[in-house]
Formats: C-alpha cells, sequence, structure tokens
C-alpha cells in the first residue's frame, strides 16, 4: 500500500500539469496557432498544421512567454519577407551577415562557384544558405562533400552551429532529428555530410550539393561532370543547386576552369571577395592583414586572402603534383606523443633569415607518411632546436636515420647533437649535385603512384601523404613552401635551384631531407658523423 501511494500521486500531479497546459493553451490559442502556421507555411508544410501546433504547445509559463516574445518578433513581417536571407538571418539564427554574406545567401543560381579569402565566414554563410534551401524546399535533400569524410563533417559542424542558435520555437517545429552527420527536417528535408568517393557518391539524387575544398578533390572533372550533375538531373527544374567552394589553388584543376575556361565559366555564378570587403564589414582587423603580409609568402598572401590563381611555372613541385600528396584522412601528431614504427628525420637549420625546421615521416611499406613538422621562430637558440629533437627521437623510439644540413654553422650543431646522444644522426652540405639529388628523390616519391597526363597534369595518390586537415595552417604553410622552390638551368647545363625574396624554402629541404634518408639510410654518399 506505502509503494502504490507514490505512484498515485505521480499520475494526479501529470493530470494536474496537462490540465494546467491545456488552461494556458486555451487562454492564448490564437498566438499559439498565428507561430503554428507562420511556420509550418514557411517551410511548405501547411497540411501538417497540426503537427507544429502540437509541437510547440506551450508546456508551462515559460514555454508560453517564449512563444509570445517569438510571436511579437514575426508579426510584422509577411511570409515571403520571413524566407528572405536577410529577415531569416535576423529573426531565426540571430545573425547578422556582411554583405558579400548575404549575397552568396540570396544567391538562387543553379550553379555557384564560392572563392572568399581566409577567415571571412563562408563556411557561415554556406550553413546558413543550406538550412534556408532545405526549409523553403520540402523534401529536398542537401549534402556536403569534400576532399575526405573529416573535412565534410568539419563543414557539416557549421549548420549544427547555426541550429544550435535558431530560435527555440523554430527549433521545435522545424528540427525533427539532429545526428552527428545528419539533420532532419519536419517538412522531409534532410542535410548530411557524404564521404567523397565517386561509388558511394553515384546514384544519390539530391537538390543541394555543397563540394568544399573543390580545388583538392582528385578525379574532379569526373566528379562535377559524370557524378554530381547526373544526380541533380532529376531536380533541376525545382531549383536544384550545386554550389564549388575552394581557396584557389592550381591553374591544373576543374575549379580553375569554372572561374577562367570560356566555355564553362559563364554556366556558373561567381562569389568572390577579397580581404578587403572582409577588412570594410569589420570581419578581420586590418592590424592582421598588415602582419599577414609581411610574413608570409606573396603567393601564400595572394592565394589566401587575394583569392587569386597563382602560377606554379619554374616550381620544382606543381601545385597538382603536392595536391596528389594531401590526405585529408591524416593527421600530424602533437610533440608529447609516443609512438613506434620506422622512422626518418630530416633537420634544416637556420636562424635570422632562414627557419630551423624538423620533419618526421614514417616508412609503412612503399608509403610514406609526414607525421610531425616542427617550424621555429627565427632566433631560436640550436640548444633548443637540439633539445626539442633529443626528446622527439626518445619519444618515436628512435629513429632509424636523422639527416642534417651541414651546411654554415650546421656542422657544429650536428656535432653538438652527437655530443648530446642523439643516435643515427648523419650529415649533408646543402650544394650543387647533393641538392639536385635530394630534390630529385623527393620528387620521385611524390610521382610514383600517380599518373600525368597529356597536358602534364598530375592526378592519383602519391606514396607520400602529407595530412591535410580542413584550416590548418601548418599544412598551408608547408603547402606553400613546397611550391616555392624554383629551379633553372645554368649556361653548364646544371640546376639550380632558388626562391624568390620574401620567401622561404625551409620546409622543402627538411621535408627532402627526411624523405631521402628513408630511402638512402644505409647506402647515402654523405659525410658520416
Amino acid at each position: 500500500m506505502w509503494q502504490a501511494q507514490p505512484r498515485s500521486w505521480r499520475k494526479w500531479w501529470k493530470i494536474l500539469a496537462e490540465l494546467k497546459q491545456q488552461e494556458l493553451l486555451e487562454e492564448h490559442r490564437a498566438t499559439v496557432e498565428y507561430v503554428a502556421d507562420t511556420l509550418a507555411t514557411i517551410a511548405g508544410i501547411p497540411q501538417r498544421f497540426v503537427r507544429i501546433f502540437q509541437r510547440i504547445a506551450p508546456r508551462d509559463q515559460n514555454d508560453l512567454e517564449t512563444i509570445d516574445v517569438f510571436y511579437q518578433r514575426i508579426k510584422s513581417y509577411s511570409i515571403d519577407e520571413l524566407k528572405s536571407p536577410d529577415v531569416f538571418c535576423k529573426v531565426f539564427l540571430n545573425f547578422e551577415p556582411t554583405s558579400y554574406q548575404l549575397r552568396l545567401i540570396a544567391d538562387n543560381s543553379k550553379r555557384i562557384a564560392v572563392m572568399g579569402c581566409r577567415q571571412s565566414g563562408k563556411s557561415y554563410a554556406l550553413a546558413v544558405k543550406v538550412i534556408l534551401f532545405c526549409l523553403t524546399h520540402p523534401g529536398s535533400k542537401a549534402i556536403y562533400t569534400a576532399p575526405s569524410f573529416r573535412q565534410a563533417k568539419t563543414s557539416f559542424r557549421k549548420v549544427k552551429e547555426h541550429l544550435a542558435m535558431l530560435n527555440p520555437v523554430a527549433r521545435r517545429a522545424w528540427i525533427l532529428e539532429e545526428l552527428k552527420t545528419k539533420v532532419r527536417f519536419t517538412n522531409g528535408s534532410e542535410v548530411e555530410a557524404f564521404p567523397y568517393a565517386l561509388d558511394r557518391l553515384r546514384g544519390e539524387t539530391c537538390d543541394f550539393i555543397l563540394v568544399d575544398e573543390a580545388a583538392f578533390i582528385p578525379d574532379d572533372e569526373e566528379l562535377f561532370e559524370g557524378v554530381l550533375k547526373p544526380m541533380m538531373a532529376t531536380r533541376w527544374e525545382r531549383g536544384a543547386q550545386l554550389i564549388a567552394c575552394s581557396t584557389p589553388w592550381g591553374t591544373n584543376n576543374y575549379f580553375y576552369r569554372i572561374f577562367k575556361d570560356p566555355h564553362i565559366a559563364p554556366e556558373w555564378s561567381h562569389q568572390v571577395w577579397t580581404w578587403r570587403e572582409a577588412v570594410a564589414e569589420g570581419v578581420i582587423p586590418m592590424s592582421f592583414i598588415e602582419n599577414e603580409m609581411r610574413t608570409k609568402d606573396m603567393n601564400f598572401f595572394k592565394r589566401e586572402y587575394e583569392v587569386e590563381f597563382v602560377s606554379d611555372e619554374g616550381s620544382w613541385l606543381t601545385q597538382d603534383l603536392i595536391n596528389c600528396c594531401l590526405d585529408a584522412d591524416e593527421r600530424f601528431w602533437d610533440f608529447e606523443e609516443y609512438h613506434t614504427g620506422e622512422f626518418y628525420m630530416g633537420l634544416d637549420l637556420g636562424k635570422k633569415v632562414d627557419y630551423s625546421v624538423l620533419t618526421v615521416v614514417e616508412k609503412v611499406g612503399e608509403e610514406l607518411y609526414v607525421r610531425h613538422v616542427k617550424i621555429w621562430p627565427l632566433e631560436t637558440p640550436y640548444s633548443a632546436v637540439i633539445g626539442y629533437v633529443k626528446v622527439l627521437s626518445e619519444r618515436f623510439r628512435t629513429p632509424y636515420k636523422i639527416l642534417v644540413d651541414q651546411t654554415g654553422v650546421g656542422e657544429y650543431v650536428a656535432e653538438d647533437m652527437l655530443n648530446v646522444g642523439i643516435p643515427n644522426l648523419e650529415g649533408t652540405v646543402l650544394t650543387g649535385p647533393k641538392k639536385l639529388e635530394i630534390a630529385s628523390y623527393l620528387k620521385q616519391k611524390m610521382q610514383e603512384n600517380c599518373k600525368q597526363d597529356s597536358k602534364g597534369k598530375w592526378s592519383g595518390t602519391s606514396r607520400l601523404h602529407i595530412p591535410y586537415p580542413e584550416d590548418n595552417e601548418l599544412t598551408r604553410r608547408i603547402i606553400a613552401e613546397l611550391n616555392v622552390e624554383k629551379y633553372t638551368l645554368t649556361k653548364d647545363g646544371n640546376i639550380k635551384f632558388y626562391h624568390q625574396e620574401g620567401t622561404h624554402d625551409d620546409v622543402f629541404w627538411s621535408l627532402a631531407l627526411a624523405v631521402y634518408a628513408s630511402g638512402n639510410a644505409y647506402r647515402m654518399s654523405i659525410t658520416p658523423l
């Protein structure tokens, strides 16, 4: 008897709560009905008005106050106004887009190509665009894809961030289910992050497709022409949209042709903005841009902030070849981590003008993986470099070989490294034929497993893997410096390497040394220490 009483009380409390909710609802039914009808109409589900009404019905006084505040915000707008990008952002997402973001969100073209400078908010604008599309196109299917599933999920996260800011009343009305890589709406629409694989994408039917980092997509022409366009064929007349977004990289890819090819470019709407627009609208401070101008390679700055396609004519490693090495499924290892494996290190030394750089690669069968890159600030004492290498060689369970540039003061630094017990150390002087030998071996490993077409473009997946997580500053610097190294033929027929004033090639030579060590660990014609 004593145990039954609490259950009885719970039953009565539930009845009283329902009566109280009903009383609240009856008293304010007109307001709730107006809000429910408005939200159902925006999402294109007036026939399911009853369900929306039930989803937002107030359960207590706080809910009622939330609905009333929301009612006051929307009552002065028409349905068309509430569906317009600027009002939708302000009323539902509490987000004030810049003028260039608003242009992108409002662009209803069937094909849109987007290039915006770094940190200017293009990912957030695209997230708003897909949310608004799904809500105003009932029963639609939208997907995010990128060179890797990890990158697609990173871009998709911006959608979830906006949904977290969605007005709570609208959220209850519109969001049916929110999963890690998928969101389902009450109007039957859904948006999902997709792994990049031609076979996985082929056969899907979609209304909205966003391809992020499009300039880094392998088999890019087949993707756009042979896979994505057919996916949208049956939805083309009902407002389907295909969006390609990327930082400009290389002039030998489909993303470049979207902007420059006179036969392809007219089919696309181009949304482009530089650091100037971002500074003018207060998104990026001018002091930051001035610092980037001073400290970054000019080609890097042109790509990332001027959003220009930069030619790599005369570069030892072309952008399309570097692209073959980028592996978005890999990551850099932290200094604090412990690992075992077959590791090789390359150390390029600098101090006042050049940087000291350490690169670690792991050899797994025929594949090489860049696991760790350390770039020290200028003026870093060599003692700090030596200490770092010693600790890292212990944490990575003794590298098979550490190859050190002995040019200039390098010989003395290498001797100090031996004196503190760093194992398997060898040195080389980076001059003349030795530079060509080491640089050629790096290029050879990058080209392995890749193919070159009649126009000289490299494609495929290299045996050298460089991690490429989205918006990783280290990777962006690495690929910029790999592309910086130039070469020319001297009068006597030899190859001379150089880099333009204001640029740095320390990462290039550090990686080249590590890769060279991995293939020549026991047969190098270099000076043993």
